[in-house]
């Protein structure tokens, strides 16, 4: 879940194309994204948390670098912020 203030964008491939077993996030919704990680990291195998806004930023930025052609998200302001 995001911040009250924060939201996810979603990009045209929302997930790596390659490498997935590095690890990857993936925006659901506006406010709920997942990340699987590799194997090797230390962590719960299923964890549900608030995200952190520097947590929604890095998904967003991701998503947004990710892009081939289109990125969406809620508001004007926020993707013009990527």
């Amino acid at each position: 879940m995001t911040p009250p203030s924060a939201a996810y964008v979603l990009g045209d491939t929302p997930i790596p194309q390659s490498d997935l077993r590095r690890g990857f996030s993936a925006p659901l919704s506006r406010s709920l994204a997942v990340i699987a990680a590799p194997a090797s990291t230390p962590q719960a195998v299923l964890a549900w948390r608030a995200a952190s806004a520097a947590e929604v930023s890095a998904i967003n930025r991701t998503q947004s670098e990710n892009t081939l052609e289109v990125v969406v998200g809620p508001s004007a302001a926020l993707l013009a912020g990527l």
